[in-house]
């Protein structure tokens, strides 16, 4: 909320999709009142604003992936053709990844991208047996979800194959970094804030926290079969495979990371280096995990704009 130095009364601010609300919370009284709302989106009457999950189709996939869409058209609330995109992935620890409308989203829809959530297995969007279907000795499952939903949507003429952008944080590092090892030109850009690129040598550490408290997510590595399974996808393990890749990586950290080992990440980026694709890295000493502070959002304006540039460029990718 923000104070106006008033004894009797508070001001707060609520956001919720595309609407901004201003209440005042009178304190003798204990009561809230709405004293206007505010659309931050634009007034145009033939502008629409659309929010849609569709799904994949099951007979090209052993399973129906749910995404969500989220898209700006003119008067229309057909499905857009050939559209720039950006896509969002997590996938761990049973998160539900609904999708909130936020000033992130926004500034990508009315930048003229859809922006794409795919609800992979290991997340928690259909519940308990949709996230235990994606960890352990099943996160094959997460990645490969990814890829089809990426996939399934090109195919099918929603985004254009030559403007695609990834944004993806902490776990989801696992499925961004897998997703360009398995597919490697199939975003032009990746946008990775704190990723988990490394899990085969941080749940092998022991003075590394995960190790004792990520067992039920990842598995206990120190059984064979579990160590074997989390090798096969971890993306630094695996980063040779990304050779000949065009995809243009950034990697946002926070120097006061508790979770995420930085060294880690910093280790993956030089490795895609010398493999020849083009990996940079920004580690903000002020933040923690996720690498942008709340009071740092010309930091964050600043990067998502060169993202964006990046992912819209006409420059031909030779692949």
């Amino acid at each position: 909320y923000e104070n106006n130095y008033s004894t009797n009364m508070l001001f707060f601010i609520g956001e919720e999709n595309f609407n901004l609300d201003l209440f005042t919370y009178y304190i003798e009284n204990k009561k809230i009142e709405r004293e206007f709302c505010l659309s931050v989106l634009d007034s145009d009457p033939d502008i629409c604003y659309n929010k849609e999950v569709i799904w994949t189709h099951s007979n090209d996939y052993e399973t129906s992936i749910p995404i969500t869409l989220v898209w700006k058209s003119k008067k229309s609330r057909s499905f857009p053709r050939k559209q720039k995109c950006i896509f969002s992935v997590y996938g761990a620890y049973g998160k539900n990844d609904d999708v909130t409308i936020d000033s992130t989203i926004l500034s990508i829809i009315e930048a003229g991208f859809i922006f794409a959530t795919i609800h992979v297995r290991g997340g928690g969007f259909l519940g308990g047996d949709w996230y235990r279907a994606g960890k352990g000795l099943k996160k094959w499952n997460s990645i490969k979800d990814f890829i089809h939903g990426v996939r399934y949507l090109v195919d099918r003429g929603f985004v254009d194959e030559h403007h695609l952008g990834l944004i993806s944080s902490s776990a989801g590092g696992i499925v961004a970094g897998a997703t360009l090892n398995e597919d490697n030109n199939l975003f032009r850009s990746m946008l990775l804030f704190s990723p988990f690129v490394n899990p085969f040598e941080a749940l092998q550490c022991r003075d590394d926290p995960m190790s004792k408290t990520e067992l039920f997510e990842w598995g206990d590595i120190r059984d064979a079969n579990v160590k074997n399974y989390i090798y096969s996808y971890s993306p630094q393990q695996n980063v040779e495979k990304s050779l000949g890749s065009k995809t243009k990586v950034i990697s946002i950290l926070g120097a006061r990371d508790p979770y995420i080992n930085n060294q880690h990440v910093i280790k993956w980026s030089d490795s895609l280096n010398s493999f020849g694709v083009e990996s940079k890295v920004y580690l903000n000493p002020n933040a923690g995990h996720g690498g942008i502070s709340e009071s740092e959002s010309h930091i964050l304006i600043k990067i998502l704009s060169h993202f964006l540039e990046i992912v819209s460029s006409d420059i031909e990718r030779k692949i």
